[in-house]
Parts: structure tokens; C-alpha cells; sequence
């Protein structure tokens, strides 16, 4: 029988535990809060700084929905703004995989997905970024944010009050401010 030593123990239940809870890149804070809007067909998009997604060779897809369709099916779903601040010195990436990568939880113990997360694209005509609401998103999609920079991510939830939390996979979840 083979014994350890307290450091082999130590390094051995590090190595677990940090394989069963991965934790979010240390130089990304997230917050988040409810984002008003007088429409979906007029939403007005927070201020975003420029970043940009890697689509690695994979499988990947998107469903566009348009503001009148989740209007007519979800009538005035809660936005749910989460700010990204890259607060390190170099880029920092993270990884989504479809919108079930992003859950709500509820205080009375319910997780819901988004209906739609509003996404930035560039015209392939004025390379103008523009914003669409994808409502299907499937591959592993990665999110970079330059350092020193924040991002404003915009979700649609069904409901999403005050004091419920966002979490995005594995990482600590934020509570709604």
C-alpha cells in the first residue's frame, strides 16, 4: 500500500476540486442588471466597446428571430444587460456553447434559459456593426474581450426580476442589480 505525503494529498485534492468546480478566467468581472427598452422593434443596444468571437472549426449555427415574431409570441420580455470588464492586461476569452450555456435562477428555485440573446454583426456593405436577437445558437462559440475593456451582453428571459441570479455555465453566478 502506497502512502502519500501531505503535499501529494494537498496538490491531489486541489487538482480535484478545481476539475468538479472550474472557475471563471480571474481577470473577467460580470455584472448584471435589468436593461429598459421601449420596444423590441426600437431597442436601443448599450454602449459596446469592439470584441470579437472565434468560431472554431466546428459546427456552428444561428437562429435570427425578428422583434414583431418574439413580440407576437413572448409579448414584452425582461432584458437582462450582463457587463463584461476585462479588468487584466492582456485579452481574456470565454466560451459559450447555445443559449442553454446561460441560465436565470429564480428565488424560488426555477433555471431559465433566454429567449434570445441580441448579437452584433458587421454589414458586409458598410461594415457598420448592426444587432439582431438570435434565438437559436448552436457550436462552440468563444467571446473575447480586449484587456481593459467591458462588453454589454443583452439576453431575453421571459422573467427575470431583481435579486435572481445569471450564470454563465460553470462559472460564479451574478445577481441582478
Amino acid at each position: 500500500m502506497k502512502r502519500h505525503t501531505t503535499l501529494e494529498v494537498l496538490v491531489l485534492t486541489l487538482f480535484s476540486l478545481t476539475a468538479a468546480y472550474p472557475q471563471q478566467p480571474q481577470k473577467l468581472k460580470f455584472a448584471a442588471s435589468i436593461w429598459e427598452y421601449k420596444s423590441l422593434c426600437e431597442f436601443q443596444d448599450p454602449e459596446n466597446k469592439p470584441f470579437s468571437f472565434r468560431l472554431p472549426i466546428s459546427i456552428t449555427s444561428t437562429t435570427v428571430t425578428g422583434c414583431m415574431d418574439i413580440e407576437k409570441e413572448y409579448g414584452r420580455p425582461t432584458a437582462i444587460r450582463l457587463a463584461v470588464k476585462n479588468v487584466g492586461t492582456a485579452d481574456e476569452a470565454f466560451q459559450i456553447e447555445s443559449l442553454k450555456t446561460f441560465i436565470l435562477r429564480l428565488a424560488d428555485g426555477r433555471t431559465l434559459t433566454p429567449i434570445a440573446i441580441r448579437w452584433p454583426w458587421k454589414s458586409p456593405y458598410d461594415g457598420r456593426p448592426n444587432f439582431e436577437f438570435y434565438t437559436g445558437l448552436t457550436g462552440k462559440w468563444y467571446i473575447q474581450v480586449p484587456a481593459g475593456a467591458e462588453i454589454n451582453l443583452v439576453f431575453l428571459f421571459k422573467e427575470a426580476p431583481k435579486g435572481a441570479s445569471v450564470q454563465i455555465g460553470s462559472m460564479a453566478p451574478v445577481t441582478i442589480r
